[in-house]
């Protein structure tokens, strides 16, 4: 009895260890996405105005209609 619990569990410890090696390998090989922030020119004079900070980008501008801020990208 002792043996089949101790089989079991070296089965569970494997199975955790295959699944935590597929999904390191799965975040090594998958590449990123980047993208570009640029502004069209369909608001107008409300258009928005990207600022990039390092990995961020600070978005300013864009037209207000009630107390909805609408920006539009290409």
């Amino acid at each position: 009895m002792l043996n089949k619990i101790k089989s079991h569990k070296s089965l569970i410890g494997l199975k955790c260890i295959g699944s935590f090696a597929i999904t390191l390998t799965n975040l090594a090989v998958v590449p990123s996405a980047k993208a570009q922030l640029i502004p069209d020119r369909t608001l107008g004079a409300e258009n928005s105005v990207v600022t990039p900070q390092g990995v961020r980008d600070l978005i300013e501008g864009g037209a207000r209609r009630g107390s909805n801020l609408f920006h539009s990208f290409q």
